[in-house]
């Protein structure tokens, strides 16, 4: 960037780049104006058998711009933004490559440039709760939203058109006999983020397992396995060749089936208890200034028993073939193999990850770039891989006529498959990596494939 000023204005991108250039990163946001325009012509794919070569990001990897970053050009780009009066929503510190042309040059040769994009960050948010079925239980995949498993699906009563995920669970420390649960703030109270409250008996802020709207969703889904057995029987029946336990398996479908519609179907019986602390989202007064976006919500002991609460598990269930979420943990032969899928798919929680760390890692991605290869269960995207950034991002949060600026870590999509890290409704939830340590819990879900993450000593 050395010789430009802020009136050197580079040249009028065309229409075309504008739509194209982010070609292969979801949700392809639009391109308004880059540096290198002049060394760097961008051209739109010619000839019969033309396309569009997609872009992947990268972990930005070791570079010189890394020991300054923090200290120096981030607040200087902050300031320049303000003088300009400029209205931005997040700055990154990111490697972006056309896929199989990666360059292997010295990591501090390379080039720097700067782009600006349209974007948003979008906050994204009676019965006992279940056991976690095994394998062999014919409910085990229909049961899971119903359990304590650390994708539940959270809501406020007043505001059930928000929903989130629940990060983890907490013991009282006044009361052994006491649950907590930890999800974001912006999660359970989208409105009221400059109010600060701490609970009374006079006012409480119902605290839902599902919506309306979520409840029937897996509802929906018990329905559409018992009939999908029912064909399955028919056909088996036809062919004389019947499984020994087929009938007996879809009876208890049924009976789950009508246990759940029983038990569950008003809202009143899905109330897991009460909002008790939820402060207004700020930025940590800590020198590293992490946003802080936090509600804890007090458990009834009749959803989940704390005598008898076994931790916290995330429930990798059925989407990756033990095989297959091993080898995508484990992306370079360079890595120690920590990852183990566990024989009831209960990944258990435990300890933290410090900030000194996540800035030097020791593993590495697949492209062997130092990061943290880390996985989270949301309510909506379910279970994702992705790789957690070795430098801070900033973000900048709107709220009425009040702004800050706080740090927070970028997560990028593993690999160039489909669909971000996360998408709206998995805030709150929590990210670990292949050690079974508690990283973060999402804050927001960040177009351009990737997901804004805090710091779990921020909260």
């Amino acid at each position: 960037m050395s010789g430009t000023t802020l009136d050197d204005s580079p040249p009028p991108i065309s229409i075309d780049e504008a739509e194209m250039y982010y070609y292969g990163l979801l949700p392809q946001p639009r391109l308004v104006a880059r540096t290198g325009i002049n060394t760097a012509m961008w051209e739109a794919p010619t000839g019969a058998e033309a396309y569009y070569r997609p872009k992947v990001l990268r972990i930005a990897g070791e570079h010189g711009i890394e020991t300054s970053w923090e200290q120096e050009i981030a607040p200087k780009i902050h300031d320049i933004l303000e003088v300009k009066h400029v209205d931005w929503s997040s700055i990154d510190r990111l490697c972006r490559r056309v896929l199989r042309s990666i360059s292997h040059l010295d990591r501090n040769q390379l080039a720097i440039e700067v782009e600006l994009r349209v974007s948003d960050i979008i906050r994204s948010a009676g019965p006992p709760l279940l056991e976690p079925g095994l394998d062999t239980d014919p409910t085990a995949d229909v049961r899971e939203p119903f359990t304590s498993t650390l994708d539940i699906a959270v809501c406020s009563q007043r505001f059930p058109q928000t929903e989130g995920t629940a990060s983890l669970f907490l013991r009282d420390g006044n009361d052994a006999r006491k649950l907590l649960l930890l999800t974001a703030r912006h999660v359970v109270f989208p409105d009221d983020s400059a109010h600060e409250y701490n609970f009374t008996s006079e006012y409480r802020r119902g605290i839902l397992v599902l919506s309306s709207k979520s409840f029937e969703r897996p509802l929906q889904a018990i329905d559409e396995k018992i009939k999908g057995q029912d064909i399955t029987f028919d056909y088996r029946q036809r062919r004389f060749n019947m499984l020994e336990g087929e009938e007996d398996t879809r009876f208890i479908k049924d009976q789950f089936y009508k246990e759940i519609l029983s038990h569950w179907a008003t809202e009143d019986n899905r109330i897991l208890d009460h909002a008790i602390f939820f402060p207004p989202i700020a930025v940590g007064d800590d020198p590293e200034a992490f946003t802080q976006d936090v509600a804890v919500i007090d458990v009834d002991p009749s959803k989940v028993d704390p005598s008898t609460f076994k931790g916290n598990f995330v429930n990798l269930g059925n989407k990756f073939a033990p095989e297959v979420l091993t080898r995508t943990m484990h992306p370079n032969a360079k890595n120690s193999r920590n990852f183990s899928f566990p024989g009831d798919r209960l990944f258990r929680l435990s300890g933290t990850i410090g900030v000194d760390e996540m800035r030097k890692p020791t593993m590495y991605d697949q492209y062997g770039e130092r990061c943290i290869l880390v996985l989270k269960k949301g309510k909506t995207t379910g279970l994702t891989v992705g790789r957690a950034n070795t430098i801070v991002s900033y973000t900048r949060q709107y709220f009425g006529n009040k702004t800050f600026i706080a740090k927070e870590w970028s997560i990028l999509s593993f690999d160039k498959g489909p669909g971000a890290f996360s998408d709206k409704g998995d805030s709150g939830a929590v990210v670990v990596d292949d050690w079974r340590v508690v990283l973060k819990t999402i804050q927001s879900h960040k177009p351009l494939a990737k997901v804004y993450i805090r710091s779990a000593q921020s909260a």
